[in-house]
């Protein structure tokens, strides 16, 4: 295993296994996008969008928000 799947993983094992629900604070999108449920953008310490991902990375509202999304590769959704 790559050791970049191997804190993802690490995770998901702990959420399913103890029912966790983890706060992820990361600059890593694509990590955001494969473990979260919803996703909380800060800009400069201050909350500028907060959507569940299906909402989120469709449909960011924010222009800071759609830039980071549009700088994700094509393969993380």
């Amino acid at each position: 295993m790559a050791s970049s799947a191997r804190v993802p993983n690490l995770l998901r094992g702990l959420q399913r296994a103890f029912s966790l629900t983890p706060v992820f604070v990361s600059h890593d999108l694509v990590m955001a996008h494969d473990l979260c449920d919803a996703v909380v953008a800060l800009r400069m310490g201050q909350v500028v969008e907060s959507a569940p991902i299906e909402q989120l990375f469709p449909h960011p509202q924010n222009p800071c928000t759609r830039a980071q999304i549009a700088a994700m590769p094509a393969r993380a959704f």
